[in-house]
């Protein structure tokens, strides 16, 4: 049976109306939100904040600028992506509190001066770290690796310097991850303690032409391997009462061309131990001890294991020691 005339024009009417209505029903786009440069307060849920006059959604890339308040608070976004965050050239010195959030892309900063993200900051990809100045990442709270193996790639220059707080390497019970840092010229500064996240023992691997230096008030907890391969992975003891075991008490190292070190405390004696130091294949490596004025830094390992082609230079003060089995 054909259909009349009436029922072709009804739901021709019902079709223009269910179009029409999903047309003008309020969509939110991922976009550029740009920080203003007179907000009303700090909060980012407050819409006459942003340039959009629009409140961030996840998936947005947030930038700032010059702004009479640079001290913002993430009291919108709650563990979800964050696409990117730009500091724009001539921008202020800006810091982030508030709820952690995930790092869907890399942070930016184009200025030239140093910004802070004090929020807990996630993982979910390989990242990079591009400008001129520093930055402080999860300054307040912790780096977490989460959903498998990450890189977190230090692109820094002119001197400028990365500084994280806590790391936790897994967000996954009983999985173990590997997070590494990477970068050609940046330096990095661990603030707080590594830790595993989990029932499985994570690896730290450092790839970058720069130094990593721990300087926590706690000791580390993470179990398994930290990886030099090339620059340089140092602990300074100097916020860490009494001055024992910075990184763990088992950890293996292994040395793929870099340089592991320890800054003892200017007072007392310095003590590390570690598991079994490996020496990679065909490479040059390097052990230094400082002790700082102290009463002697003391390094023992459970044993060496030296492959072909490699070799490692030993460099101590006086009273420092290192000490196999």
């Amino acid at each position: 049976m054909n259909p009349s005339k009436k029922s072709i024009r009804y739901i021709l009417h019902a079709f223009l109306a269910w179009s029409l209505a999903g047309l003008l029903a309020p969509v939110t786009f991922a976009a550029n939100t740009i920080w203003l440069s007179t907000p009303t307060d700090g909060n980012w849920s407050t819409a006459a904040n942003w340039d959009t006059g629009i409140t961030p959604v996840a998936g947005d890339t947030l930038v700032f600028t010059n702004s009479a308040i640079t001290s913002t608070t993430n009291d919108v976004i709650v563990a979800a992506n964050i696409n990117a965050i730009t500091f724009a050239a001539g921008g202020d010195a800006f810091s982030i509190w508030g709820n952690g959030f995930i790092l869907n892309g890399n942070v930016t900063n184009a200025s030239a001066n140093a910004q802070v993200i004090n929020t807990d900051v996630t993982l979910n990809g390989d990242r990079t770290l591009i400008g001129g100045a520093g930055l402080t990442l999860a300054g307040q709270g912790t780096l977490l690796n989460s959903g498998g193996n990450r890189t977190l790639n230090n692109w820094l220059t002119n001197g400028s310097s990365l500084t994280i707080n806590n790391i936790t390497l897994s967000e996954a019970p009983a999985t173990a991850r590997t997070l590494t840092l990477q970068g050609e010229k940046g330096n990095t500064t661990i603030t707080g303690i590594i830790a595993n996240g989990s029932t499985a023992s994570g690896t730290m691997t450092y790839a970058g032409g720069g130094a990593v230096t721990m300087n926590g008030a706690a000791a580390s907890t993470y179990g398994g391997t930290l990886n030099v391969n090339n620059g340089s992975w140092l602990l300074d003891f100097v916020n860490l009462t009494p001055a024992v075991n910075l990184l763990g008490g088992t950890n293996p190292i292994a040395l793929g061309g870099g340089t592991f070190g320890i800054i003892g405390k200017s007072t007392g004696a310095t003590f590390q131990t570690n598991g079994v130091l490996t020496l990679q294949g065909n490479t040059g490596n390097g052990l230094t001890l400082t002790n700082n004025g102290g009463a002697g830094t003391t390094l023992r390992v459970a044993s060496v294991t030296r492959n072909g082609g490699s070799s490692l230079q030993i460099n101590t003060s006086a009273g420092d020691s290192v000490i196999a089995g």
